[in-house]
């Protein structure tokens, strides 16, 4: 690969991720939970099976928790571990 090519190709992926440091971009969770004067709690559910943490979000959803973006797997210990974040709004 040429020296031409190759300084072409470093910017124009760095112009590409430039829109991530604009400050025009969308909110991202922690955004969300940072900025949000009504958001009173927070808490990772964890889980070992993916029933098992579908049955703790249910029970929480119930008592006015909200779901901050997606499930999580990690790896290790030999299986997979499920985590989700949720958040406890003020009432209005």
């Amino acid at each position: 690969m040429d020296r031409t090519r190759t300084y072409r190709h470093k910017h124009r992926n760095r112009s590409r991720l430039g829109h991530l440091r604009s400050k025009n971009r969308k909110f991202t969770t922690v955004d969300r939970i940072q900025s949000s004067p009504r958001i009173t709690g927070y808490k990772i559910l964890r889980a070992g099976e993916i029933k098992d943490l579908q049955r703790k979000v249910n029970e929480h959803l119930k008592k006015g928790w909200v779901p901050a973006g997606g499930v999580s797997v990690c790896g290790g210990y030999a299986h997979a571990h499920f985590h989700q974040a949720i958040t406890k709004e003020a009432s209005q």
